[in-house]
C-alpha cells in the first residue's frame, strides 16, 4: 500500500467553521456566530466560574464565545451532534495564570432564533481581565459596551475531509486540497494554505 493510499484511509468527514470578515450588528438575524451576545433560553442561567487567575479567586460571568445552531451544520448523519437544537459555547477571557481556563458549553433542543438576545449580566469581565497584556485597554468597561462582549460575526459551515497524518507531504497535499474545496476560491494561494 502507498503512503498516499495509507492517508486516504484515515479520511473521516468533518466540518470546517468559517467566521465572516467583518461584524455585523447585534440584532442582524444569524442562528449561528461567533461573539455578540447569546440568544439563551430563560430557563437557562449565564454559566459562572471561579477565575484563579486574580490576586484572590473570583466567581465571574464568564464571556459568551460562540452559538451553534445544529441544524445548519452539515453533519449528514456521522455526526454524535443531535441534528436539531443549539449549542451555547462560554469561557474565561482570562487565560494568562489561569492553567486551564474554565468553560461550559450548554445545549437547547430549540433553534438558534427562538429567543431574544441575552442581556449580559453586570458580573461579566472586561475581555481578558481588569489588569494585565491581554487587557483590552483601549475600551474603557464602564461606558463600552465592546470591552465585555466580542463583536458579532455570523458563521457558516462547509463539509470536507480531514485525515489524520503528522507533517508529511502527502498528508500535507490532501489536506491542503480538502480545505481548498471546502473553502472555495480566493486567498490564500492554495499551496500556501500551511504557511497562511
Amino acid at each position: 500500500m502507498s503512503e498516499r493510499d495509507a492517508v486516504e484511509e484515515t479520511a473521516r468527514p468533518a466540518v470546517l467553521v468559517r467566521r465572516s470578515d467583518l461584524p455585523v450588528p447585534l440584532a442582524h438575524p444569524a442562528r449561528s456566530f461567533f461573539g455578540g451576545l447569546p440568544r439563551l433560553p430563560p430557563r437557562f442561567d449565564w454559566p459562572t466560574a471561579d477565575v484563579t487567575a486574580f490576586e484572590a479567586p473570583e466567581t465571574v460571568a464568564l464571556t459568551f464565545v460562540a452559538q451553534i445552531d445544529l441544524a445548519e451544520v452539515p453533519a449528514a448523519g456521522w455526526s454524535p451532534l443531535p441534528t436539531r437544537g443549539t449549542l451555547y459555547f462560554f469561557c474565561s477571557s482570562v487565560f494568562v495564570g489561569e492553567g486551564n481556563p474554565p468553560c461550559r458549553v450548554l445545549y437547547s433542543p430549540t433553534d438558534g432564533n427562538a429567543y431574544p438576545d441575552r442581556q449580559p449580566p453586570p458580573d461579566l469581565m472586561p475581555l481578558a481581565g481588569s489588569g494585565g497584556d491581554y487587557q483590552v485597554r483601549w475600551l474603557n468597561p464602564d461606558v463600552d459596551f465592546h470591552s465585555k462582549v466580542e463583536f458579532k460575526y455570523p458563521l457558516s459551515f462547509r463539509p470536507y475531509r480531514d485525515f489524520y497524518f503528522l507533517e508529511d507531504a502527502v498528508g500535507g497535499e490532501l489536506m491542503i486540497t480538502e480545505l481548498c474545496k471546502a473553502l472555495g476560491p480566493g486567498e490564500p494561494p492554495e499551496y500556501d494554505l500551511l504557511q497562511f
